[in-house]
């Protein structure tokens, strides 16, 4: 249902184009998950849903993957300057 999304989104990552937020940040230090397995999670994980943010009307979408052994979620959209840019990570 989200190929082409989850394709573009590969893309970008591929050409170094993701931008991950202070929040992102600070719960993958929480949860001891590094930035190469989060991206792994975006590249290979599933898109398992998405929902419009409430205040610039843009998706973002929910990628569930496995990262070092335990099941993550990865919330991220694509910003308006055409960069993945990762809200929030938490595991499951």
């Amino acid at each position: 249902m989200f190929n082409s999304i989850h394709n573009r989104f590969r893309e970008l990552i591929r050409a170094g184009q993701v931008t991950i937020s202070t929040h992102a940040e600070e719960e993958m230090d929480a949860d001891a998950i590094s930035s190469e397995k989060v991206l792994n999670v975006l590249k290979d994980g599933d898109i398992t849903g998405r929902q419009r943010d409430r205040i610039t009307g843009e998706w973002k979408y929910l990628f569930s993957g496995s990262a070092i052994g335990l099941q993550v979620v990865v919330v991220a959209k694509i910003s308006v300057n055409n960069r993945v840019f990762i809200i929030t990570v938490f595991p499951l």
